[in-house]
């Protein structure tokens, strides 16, 4: 709700005043957190939609709301430091929060002319390029919960798929 049009505009509309209140507070570092909930057509769906993260990031560094690593921060390190505050449970900023050696990360390589991801790496798969799934990549990623981390998902572990 924070791009220029508003986002996916699903229910929730910010209006123009607002939208100066958000960008003032994520530029004094009052608001250091931007997350989205998932695509329009998901299940348990509120508001957002995680295909505005890319530009939405792009778009507060194009405004000089944010220089572009704070502003990638906000959907990244940032929120996985406030889960592990909350949580009192350091093995997200040292398992999930940075993109160290045995870190659990994704990185997304992102155009910034077309706001868009050209390819996205998920324990050291190639998992996407240029807007394609990349099949080998299926079940590269995780699930996790409170319960842990499940690195196994289900999700392209049919043996088609399989690396096995």
């Amino acid at each position: 709700m924070l791009r220029e049009g508003g986002g996916s505009r699903e229910g929730l509309k910010l209006g123009h005043k607002a939208q100066q209140i958000a960008y003032d507070s994520l530029e004094k570092g009052i608001v250091n957190i931007l997350i989205s909930d998932g695509q329009n057509d998901a299940t348990m769906k509120g508001f957002g939609d995680t295909r505005d993260n890319i530009p939405a990031m792009i778009e507060l560094v194009n405004k000089g709301v944010l220089s572009l690593k704070d502003s990638i921060a906000t959907m990244t390190c940032n929120p996985v430091e406030l889960i592990a505050e909350k949580t009192n449970n350091n093995w997200w900023t040292e398992k999930v929060g940075h993109l160290g050696v045995g870190a659990l990360a994704n990185v997304t390589v992102i155009n910034r002319n077309t706001k868009t991801a050209t390819y996205t790496i998920v324990n050291g798969e190639i998992v996407s390029f240029e807007s394609r799934a990349v099949r080998r990549g299926s079940g590269a990623g995780g699930f996790v919960s409170k319960f842990g981390m499940t690195k196994r998902t289900g999700v392209g572990d049919i043996v088609v798929f399989n690396k096995a």
